[in-house]
């Protein structure tokens, strides 16, 4: 069996996730992740699903599936069980991606636990959550954070405990990234993985734990990046309020899933105390150009 502790949460698995940094053995878990031995074929794959390029998922408050062509199905129950079973000629690889970036997530949306979609960093022990559309600039301007000393927290899911204050979760030291998003200095200093396409377009999981911040922080901003053509250079504004409770609503993670299942009174209680007790900012830049020393800079001088 195999140890973890992503996104909060005490995991045990009979599945090895390389990814992820190993723990000893602990008495109780939070989240199981096994082999079904007992699965129900009626979550397998269809000849007509085969067909179809994308993955299947649906979710209900206490169960979910996914099933992804040619790699295998997931059972999620009750925000405390995963179960698996593979096809033949399964990819180790993705199969590691669909258990950590579909499979937990729905995990926690059963759990109804607050996670932001974006990048968590830390720079100067504090931390910060980079969030915004895709092709927003997130990538971009996380690597040139830790350029500048910033240590990763979280790629793409950052999850959160929302008490009296707001603390961010470790996730697990690899970023998910295109070749033109990897500058040469992490090419030399960090393992690369190519992993399988599953969008189109080949991404590489980037590897270093030297960079990898490995415990629980306290969250001080906020910053959704918001690329328009109504400026020239990069404006960084808080936002308070209602915009930023609103700041905070459209960037959780999965919020289709929420969609389905409901957003409980305790989570959405959660997610305004985010917005009043952590520095909400939007930050606004060029559409077109590269301004991303400029955004360090107005981040560094905000933090």
């Amino acid at each position: 069996m195999y140890y973890y502790e992503i996104y909060g949460l005490k995991i045990v698995t009979d599945y090895e996730l390389e990814e992820a940094i190993g723990k000893e053995p602990f008495d109780a878990s939070d989240v199981t992740v096994l082999m079904d031995k007992e699965h129900n074929t009626a979550y397998d794959m269809t000849e007509a699903d085969k067909e179809f390029e994308g993955y299947f998922y649906h979710y209900e408050p206490a169960m979910g599936w996914i099933r992804y062509p040619n790699q295998g199905a997931f059972i999620i129950e009750n925000g405390n069980s995963i179960k698996y079973k593979l096809y033949d000629g399964y990819n180790r690889l993705l199969i590691n991606e669909i258990i950590l970036c579909l499979a937990l997530p729905i995990v926690i949306v059963q759990r109804q636990q607050l996670m932001l979609h974006g990048s968590g960093l830390v720079v100067n022990d504090k931390c910060l959550i980079l969030s915004g559309k895709s092709g927003a600039g997130k990538s971009t301007l996380t690597n040139e954070l830790i350029r500048h000393g910033a240590k990763f927290l979280a790629d793409d899911t950052v999850a959160l405990e929302v008490d009296d204050d707001v603390y961010a979760y470790p996730a697990y030291p690899q970023q998910k990234l295109c070749l033109d998003q990897i500058s040469e200095e992490l090419k030399k200093e960090c393992t690369m993985v190519l992993l399988p396409e599953d969008d189109g377009v080949a991404k590489y999981g980037v590897r270093d734990r030297n960079r990898f911040y490995d415990h629980k922080i306290k969250v001080d901003m906020f910053v959704v990046i918001n690329p328009t053509d109504d400026v020239s250079e990069p404006v960084l504004q808080q936002i308070v309020g209602a915009d930023a409770m609103g700041l905070v609503l459209n960037n959780i993670y999965q919020r289709g899933a929420f969609k389905k299942v409901g957003m409980s009174p305790e989570l959405f209680q959660k997610c305004i105390t985010v917005a009043k007790e952590v520095k909400v900012y939007k930050l606004s830049r060029p559409r077109n150009g590269m301004t991303t020393k400029e955004q360090v800079k107005l981040i560094m001088e905000n933090l």
